[in-house]
């Protein structure tokens, strides 16, 4: 048995690999599965295939800083990416923005619109602001916003 014989083999392919690509991989966001995140990711993915409802359910997750938030919403989101239909437009079940710094409903629309890669005024007036992000999530299906 070799050396490495307990690690799969793209482990053990890395390991064999120049530092400056085993030094690219750890430097990598990684995410490691463990039942509490899984649990979560369920109960997320549970929202995006809940029926269209008026008052659908919603999640918060909340935890300490450096807990991995972040990184399970960046999972959440690889495991429901934005596709294109056939006409080549985007369809997004899972939107993710990042909240301004200051509760204001012009600028959290901005930042959405922002998220979604749209070409606005970030000064325009917020009504305006706030057609054009409900057009575009109703245009692109998304299902859930993640702030």
């Amino acid at each position: 048995m070799s050396q490495h014989g307990h690690l799969n083999s793209a482990a053990t392919a890395l390991l064999q690999a120049p530092l400056d690509e085993r030094l690219h991989h750890v430097r990598q966001l990684h995410y490691f599965e463990y039942p509490a995140a899984e649990n979560s990711l369920r109960e997320l993915q549970d929202l995006v295939n809940y029926p269209l409802t008026t008052r659908p359910p919603c999640r918060a997750l909340i935890a300490d800083s450096n807990n991995g938030k972040t990184t399970l919403t960046m999972e959440f989101m690889r495991r429901n990416p934005t596709t294109l239909d056939a006409a080549g437009c985007p369809h997004s079940p899972v939107v993710w923005m990042e909240a301004p710094p200051e509760p204001d409903e012009g600028r959290f629309y901005s930042a959405m619109l922002t998220s979604l890669s749209v070409t606005h005024r970030a000064d325009a007036k917020r009504e305006r602001l706030q057609v054009m992000a409900d057009e575009e999530l109703i245009n692109r299906r998304a299902k859930l916003l993640v702030i």
